[in-house]
């Protein structure tokens, strides 16, 4: 497998990253891996929310790492089968997680499966992973927000959303849908907590979330959240 070779305790999917790293200036502190996301909210037809749709870019030096496990020769560029390998195997990996993705409704966290995976190398060599998670039941957001945030839980990676084109809706959501991004705003010990941990150590599972950024999904008419 590569890449899913166990590593770490809490995250088996970031198996070898730590080899990534070695000789960067960052080496020496979380995080150490990066990924640029857009992350569409799904709505059907009856406009209720039913997943979400992943696209994450990863770094140069993630991609050059990943690229020498698939065993390329000179030149030669993945074939779309490892690819595709890829994606499932990285998705799998992080399944027990929830995909790294957190998300709140009136009643508490809601659970999602993943489909329709794969993977490109992207014009500008970044390697690029593109999923769905679908939620086990729709969700009415005109009766209820949900918030969501993707992270990685002991931030060993930096996931943070695309600027300006990052946050997206698509399907059919109900005209009255606003989407706010909250940006994280970590306290200073949180900020010296990664900054002290080297590539092999492990976070708290309360590092992440501290470094994420968190998405309102509201789709409720303005007399209603004003009443609250």
């Amino acid at each position: 497998m590569g890449l899913l070779v166990v590593k770490r305790v809490h995250l088996a999917i970031w198996a070898v990253l730590a080899a990534l790293t070695i000789g960067t200036p960052t080496a020496t502190a979380h995080p150490h891996v990066w990924i640029d996301m857009t992350v569409s909210s799904v709505f059907g037809e009856d406009g209720k929310l039913t997943g979400f749709t992943h696209v994450w870019a990863f770094d140069e030096f993630y991609t050059v790492f990943q690229l020498e496990g698939f065993e390329l020769s000179s030149g030669d560029k993945p074939a779309q089968e490892q690819l595709d390998k890829y994606a499932v195997e990285m998705t799998d990996s992080i399944a027990q997680f929830g995909y790294l993705m957190r998300i709140e409704g009136r009643d508490g966290r809601l659970d999602v499966d993943a489909r329709d995976q794969s993977a490109r190398l992207r014009p500008d060599q970044r390697l690029e992973l593109t999923f769905r998670v679908d939620l086990k039941e729709p969700v009415d957001t005109t009766d209820w927000p949900v918030r969501y945030s993707v992270y990685d839980p002991d931030y060993y990676i930096e996931m943070l959303h695309e600027k300006g084109t990052g946050v997206l809706m698509t399907g059919n959501p109900p005209a009255t849908c606003t989407m706010d991004v909250d940006r994280p705003s970590p306290t200073f010990e949180m900020i010296s907590l990664a900054a002290s941990l080297d590539r092999m150590d492990q976070g708290p599972d309360t590092l992440g979330a501290a470094f994420a950024e968190n998405v309102t999904i509201d789709c409720r008419p303005v007399e209603a959240r004003s009443a609250e």
